[in-house]
């Protein structure tokens, strides 16, 4: 389940709660397909030239979609691409701080 934003507000001199707002809290895509339409393989083959693979691909859910998890290296800061599962479009990438 992906959480979803919750809006607090505090007043700091009283300590009191004034604002709570939790109402996505729960609600969440039911909709995400969990079965590739994209073998490892054929996501693999996404993966730029610049960008070397240093691990095993991972399936996840992350914005709403199905992706492969593929940890690269090559690109400074870069940790891993994600791939669609579904159309094989690249959905971003992960960095390290």
């Amino acid at each position: 389940m992906v959480q979803q934003k919750v809006d607090i507000v505090i007043d700091r001199e009283k300590g009191r709660l004034l604002e709570l707002d939790a109402t996505n809290y729960f609600i969440y895509k039911q909709d995400v397909p969990l079965k590739p339409k994209l073998s490892p393989e054929e996501a693999t083959a996404k993966v730029n030239d610049l960008l070397e693979i240093s691990g095993p691909l991972a399936l996840q859910e992350r914005d709403g979609k199905l992706v492969y998890a593929i940890p690269v290296k090559g690109i400074e800061r870069v940790t891993h691409l994600y791939i669609n599962a579904i159309h094989g479009n690249e959905e971003g990438f992960a960095f390290t701080s």
